[in-house]
C-alpha cells in the first residue's frame, strides 16, 4: 500500500471516529432532552395531582360541613316542629277542658229551665184547679 492510500484510509477514519463522535453527542443530547421532557412531565403530573388531591380535599371539607348545616337545620326544623305539635296538643286540652265545662255548665242551665218550667206549669195548675173551684163554688152559690 502506498502512502497516499494510508493517509487517505487514515482520513476517512477520522472522518468517520469524528462522525460516530457527533453521532454520540447527537443521541447523548437526545437522551437528555428525552429525559428533561420526562421529568417536566413527571413534573407537570405531579402538581397537577398534587393540585387534585388539594381540591378533593377541599371539596370533601365543604362536604362535610354542608351535611353537618344540614343536619343541624333539619334537627332545628324538628325539634321546631314537636315543640308546636306539643303547643297545639295543649290548646287542644285546654279548650276540650273548656268545652266540657261549658257543656256542663249549659246541661245545667237547661235543667234548671226545665225544672223552673215544670214548677211553672205546676203552680199555674194548681192556680187553674183553684181558680176553677172557685168559679164552682161560685156557681153552685
Amino acid at each position: 500500500m502506498s502512502q497516499s492510500q494510508t493517509n487517505d484510509k487514515d482520513t476517512e477514519l477520522r472522518h468517520l471516529k469524528q462522525s460516530i463522535r457527533a453521532m454520540r453527542d447527537e443521541l447523548e443530547m437526545q437522551r437528555l432532552s428525552a429525559d428533561n421532557d420526562v421529568q417536566k412531565v413527571t413534573a407537570q403530573s405531579k402538581a397537577e395531582n398534587t393540585q387534585l388531591k388539594a381540591t378533593i380535599t377541599a371539596l370533601r371539607g365543604e362536604l362535610e360541613k354542608a351535611q353537618l348545616l344540614t343536619s343541624s337545620e333539619v334537627q332545628k326544623a324538628t325539634l321546631a316542629t314537636h315543640a308546636e305539635i306539643a303547643q297545639l296538643k295543649e290548646t287542644i286540652h285546654s279548650l276540650r277542658d273548656e268545652m266540657d265545662r261549658l257543656t256542663v255548665k249549659f246541661e245545667d242551665k237547661v235543667q234548671d229551665f226545665e225544672r223552673s218550667h215544670r214548677d211553672e206549669v205546676s203552680q199555674l195548675q194548681k192556680t187553674a184547679s183553684v181558680l176553677r173551684e172557685k168559679l164552682q163554688a161560685h156557681d153552685e152559690k
